[in-house]
């Protein structure tokens, strides 16, 4: 399948390690949580349709308010109506609320990036850290001095994690120029 999430708005400036994650990591469940209008949701789950056989049981979960989005939960919805088959559940409320719909270590892969305050992305770590699967893996979006509270967050919970750089050319006009680096770790065995 082609690729069409550059069809729809957004920031997404982390193709690299969405199709590491797809390809190399394989989750059988990835929850993404903040995703506005979807952008990067299609890259992922075109990755994973991609890579997918009829017998490899992925899925990709989806978390937001979807407030931000003009068209809501049912724009997104139909925006992502070529890989429909690799989404899983649609919640629509907080995030750190909707982590109590998954049990502890139930969660191969978490991606955070909801809301950057401070407050927020602590809660977000908070909640969801337990979800994940010992040798799974939480990372999150922008790992930037734009967004101190992302820093500080990370900082405080983790004291190793990877960064990947980010790319430049993709998402929004306004991303044009700018990395926005995605914090990673991988949850001891």
């Amino acid at each position: 399948m082609h690729h069409f999430w550059q069809t729809l708005p957004g920031y997404f400036t982390f193709p690299d390690f969405y199709r590491w994650l797809a390809w190399e990591e394989a989750p059988e469940l990835l929850v993404e949580v903040g995703v506005y209008a979807g952008q990067s949701a299609a890259f992922y789950a075109t990755e994973l349709f991609n890579l997918l056989s009829a017998d490899t049981p992925c899925r990709l979960d989806l978390v937001d308010t979807w407030t931000a989005n003009p068209g809501g939960l049912d724009a997104v919805r139909k925006a992502l109506e070529p890989v429909a088959g690799v989404i899983g559940a649609y919640h629509q409320g907080i995030s750190w609320e909707m982590a109590a719909r998954y049990g502890e270590h139930s969660v191969d892969a978490v991606f955070i990036d909801a809301d950057h305050e401070y407050e927020s992305v602590c809660k977000d770590i908070d909640a969801w850290l337990p979800k994940v699967k010992p040798g799974g893996i939480i990372a999150g979006h922008d790992y930037t001095p734009e967004l101190p509270g992302v820093i500080r967050a990370v900082n405080e919970r983790f004291e190793r994690f990877e960064l990947w750089r980010g790319v430049n050319d993709v998402g929004d006009e306004t991303m044009r120029g700018k990395y926005y680096p995605v914090w990673c770790v991988r949850i001891p065995i």
